[in-house]
């Protein structure tokens, strides 16, 4: 889950959706 959760992290870093 934690990789999930740093993957989801740096996926909106990159691709902010806000």
């Amino acid at each position: 889950h934690c990789l999930k959760q740093l993957e989801v992290l740096d996926i909106v870093e990159k691709d902010p959706k806000g």
